[in-house]
């Protein structure tokens, strides 16, 4: 039986996890045939719980979980970061401004819990790939969702002049190189 879920998905872990699913409803559609009503029923009902429980799993979109998850293992990337203007950002909004989508939307990281231009404003949300036995190895943690190196347009999401009254010009290769525009990077042997 072949299912497509998402044209744009190619996370491996959520299709294996509807084929899994897809398996088990096959198997016990025939046992279904072979038991009393009523306790076919009941096993009916229980089957269509756990689908859906497997469905809001598979293709729940990932969360933020804040940049104080990145700093236990990205400790010299997240001191880095508290010295920029993203780490700050939601305080250089004006009270009214603090109340605003169209603001807050690029001056936090997903919820006002999350205050700021953090980690995942730029790498993605990480609920999907903040485990440390994703991190390691590079081939899952892009199937995961991360965004290693951030291009132009990941930043001119917000860095446009629609909708924002304080636009500066905006010049990707000029920022990128300031450690004071986004956070410094370990340097690795």
């Amino acid at each position: 039986m072949s299912l497509i879920l998402n044209e744009n998905s190619d996370n491996p872990i959520k299709l294996q996890q509807v084929n899994v699913t897809i398996l088990f409803l096959n198997f016990l559609q025939k046992e279904i045939f072979r038991m009393e009503r009523h306790k076919a029923i009941f096993l009916f009902l229980c089957i269509i719980g756990i689908t859906l429980g497997f469905a809001v799993v598979a293709f729940s979109e990932p969360t933020y979980v804040g940049a104080s998850k990145c700093k236990i293992c990205h400790l010299f990337e997240y001191k880095s970061w508290q010295q920029t203007k993203h780490a700050t950002a939601f305080d250089l909004l004006k009270d009214d401004e603090k109340k605003d989508e169209k603001c807050i939307k690029c001056h936090i990281t997903g919820s006002v819990e999350n205050p700021g231009v953090q980690c995942e404003a730029c790498h993605g949300a990480g609920s999907d790939f903040k485990t440390k036995n994703i991190m390691m190895d590079p081939e899952k943690r892009k199937a995961a969702g991360l965004i290693e190196k951030p291009d132009m347009k990941v930043c001119t999401k917000c860095h446009t002049p629609e909708g924002n009254p304080n636009f500066k010009e905006f010049k990707f290769e000029e920022r990128v190189k300031d450690p004071k525009g986004i956070h410094e990077h370990k340097k690795t042997e």
